[in-house]
């Protein structure tokens, strides 16, 4: 009997032992078949990437020469160029676009040119019937007059229009073109639609006509029908959906003039040359001098800071700047002109520096400097002469926007919030949403995490962002904030503008906040990048004006059914917000805030990296500042 158990046993044990060997033999098979027989072949951007990684280690031992990789004739580069013409991929609406603003761009050279006015020929723009509308005497409303300065526009929903014939007549009437002076002007096309041989178009334009005593300003918004059956488009009708009028007439004196070089290069010789070979150069000029190891950046995301550092009574300015490239600070004179302190003051850092403040940290009635560096965030104190030393450093914050700085928990100083656009760079050394895109593009919620430091004394700061509750929707790719008590109830709010997304508008309650943005209808969807508090209506609420991207081809292309073709609504009208331009919301008695951007008028600031509300004529009302501009590569007014 034990030898018949022994046996079984045995007999198990083989058993067992094939079994495990049979699966061990499938798991093999398995694995070839994974990663040998359906493996899919390498991706050509890989294989590339490998190519060139390799050349690199070669030149990094030493060797001079080398292969660089053989790209494919369908690589994905080629693959988008190809996507470059409108017609070829299946763009109709953009192809018939250029060709409606080719012909635009021959009317504004007609009216620039130095030819007589009343002999320039626009039948190779105008059909032979055309239908326009003349505005009449009297229609535009006079909305600001201070004597020097006046602004008339047309009322919403006018519709007395007189009608003409005569293309001449109607652009004379709108843009006095043949009266003296210089005349700059431009077109843009904002929406277009095609039928058959025709097609309707919005069209935005700007005009400027200056003379020895006066400066013209018109804008206005056509609707434009064109009649495409011919070699190039030609314009049968020309209707008015808006119109302002702005008339300087002080002398042919601007409100503002440049002396940027009158304040910063007529100083001692070390200045001017500091001036001349420093800020008189363009990005194009140093991205071909320093390099990515300078922390160089082509974008030229870089703040100022005002403040009285030596307290003299008089205003200075800090100026950050790219890697490789020393921070400035100049000193007001009382002639009104600047002069270059930065190696004096031991703050001409070259470290890439994206915001700065100046503010009182420490209570002593002179301000010191922040600044948000490639690393971290910088603190200096001031020795109430202008000399500045390094007393904190906040390590780990490695793509900082912006700075901003209020009592949030009403303890007496003053306290710092930090916007952080990326989540952080890439093995590649890439950065924001190159590094990691939004995801999605209209309502991300993947970019870098914001962080509030609570200022402890003796200049000690600590995160507290999470206990405070501002973690909440916080990595929405943010580039600046703005700190207002908008629901007076003695603490300090904050709003976020945010580039792929909602914004943030964080209620303060006893130092705890809550995003009410959704609730308070202020998230504005429209990739921020300025925000600025003031009251506008004067009803003693303060009100929010955000700075956005505004993109004519934008709204152009995203009305088009061939955009719209698998998306869902709600995408599809999110990307096309981002194209509208800057907001202004009105607060209302209940809290809730109202959007009047269009009826005011104000989308249209560009690429608006800055809005600030500000009195500029001192009348006792808010007006708003845009600082704009981006990339246009070879087309100067792509903007």
């Amino acid at each position: 009997m034990e030898s018949m158990e022994s046996s079984r046993n045995a007999s198990r044990r083989v058993r067992t032992t094939w079994k495990c060997v049979g699966l061990v033999a499938c798991c093999i098979l398995l694995y070839w078949l994974l990663t040998f027989a359906f493996r899919t072949p390498e991706r050509e951007a890989d294989a590339v990437r490998r190519q060139f990684q390799s050349a690199a280690r070669t030149v990094s031992s030493g060797h001079s020469s080398f292969d660089l990789p053989a790209v494919s004739q369908t690589a994905a580069i080629d693959r988008q160029l190809e996507n470059l013409e409108p017609s070829d991929a299946g763009w109709d609406s953009e192809a018939a676009s250029a060709a409606i603003s080719k012909q635009l761009k021959r009317l504004s050279q007609a009216f620039e040119s130095n030819a007589p006015r009343t002999k320039r020929d626009f039948s190779d723009i105008a059909a032979e019937e055309f239908d326009g509308e003349i505005l009449p005497e009297g229609a535009l409303r006079t909305i600001f007059d201070n004597g020097s300065c006046q602004a008339q526009r047309l009322p919403n929903g006018y519709a007395d229009y007189r009608s003409t014939d005569s293309f001449r007549a109607q652009i004379n009437s709108l843009l006095e073109v043949e009266k003296p002076g210089e005349l700059r002007c431009s077109f843009k096309v904002t929406h277009i639609e095609l039928n058959e041989q025709a097609a309707t178009s919005r069209v935005l334009f700007e005009s400027v006509r200056k003379t020895d005593s006066t400066v013209v300003q018109s804008t206005a918004d056509f609707q434009c029908q064109w009649q495409l059956d011919t070699t190039e488009p030609k314009l049968r009708s020309l209707k008015i959906l808006g119109f302002e009028k702005v008339r300087f007439s002080a002398g042919g004196r601007l409100l503002f003039e440049d002396v940027t070089a009158a304040v910063l290069g007529n100083g001692s010789e070390d200045d001017t040359h500091a001036f001349n070979e420093q800020v008189l150069r363009d990005v194009g000029y140093w991205s071909e001098r320093l390099s990515a190891i300078d922390d160089m950046s082509i974008y030229g995301h870089h703040g100022l800071a005002t403040g009285d550092v030596n307290q003299d009574g008089l205003d200075d300015i800090y100026v950050c700047d790219s890697g490789g490239l020393p921070n400035r600070l100049y000193l007001q004179q009382p002639d009104g002109t600047l002069q270059d302190a930065s190696r004096k003051s031991r703050t001409d850092w070259l470290e890439s520096t994206s915001s700065a403040l100046l503010i009182d940290l420490d209570n002593d009635g002179d301000p010191e400097l922040v600044v948000a560096m490639v690393a971290g965030i910088v603190v200096a104190s001031n020795n109430g002469a202008g000399v500045f030393d390094i007393r904190a450093a906040i390590p780990g914050i490695r793509e900082a926007q912006s700075l901003c700085a209020a009592d949030y928990d009403n303890d007496g100083d003053l306290d710092i919030y930090v916007t952080i656009y990326g989540a952080g760079g890439s093995v590649q050394g890439q950065r924001g949403y190159e590094a990691a895109p939004p995801l999605p593009y209209h309502d991300a919620n993947n970019g870098g995490r914001n962080v509030l430091f609570e200022n402890r004394g003796a200049f000690q700061f600590v995160d507290v962002t999470t206990q405070c509750g501002l973690d909440s929707n916080n990595k929405r790719f943010s580039f600046a904030a703005s700190w207002e008590d908008f629901d007076v109830d003695g603490d300090m709010d904050l709003y976020v503008a945010n580039d792929f997304g909602r914004n943030n508008l964080y209620e303060n309650d006893h130092g705890v906040f809550r995003d009410v943005a959704a609730d308070l209808r202020v998230e504005d969807m429209a990739g921020g990048m300025s925000v600025s508090w003031g009251d506008c209506n004067q009803d003693g609420l303060m009100d929010i004006y955000i700075g956005n991207m505004y993109s004519a081809a934008g709204k152009r292309v995203t009305y088009q059914r061939r955009f719209l073709d698998g998306r869902t609504p709600g995408s599809s009208s999110g990307i096309r917000r981002m194209a509208r331009g800057n907001s202004l919301f009105i607060s209302g008695e209940d809290g809730v805030f109202t959007d009047v951007s269009e009826t005011a008028q104000v989308t249209m600031g560009r690429w608006a990296w800055s809005s600030n509300f500000a009195d500029l004529n001192n009348d006792g009302r808010e007006d708003l500042v845009v600082a704009n501009g981006y990339f246009t590569n070879i087309k100067p007014d792509d903007l």
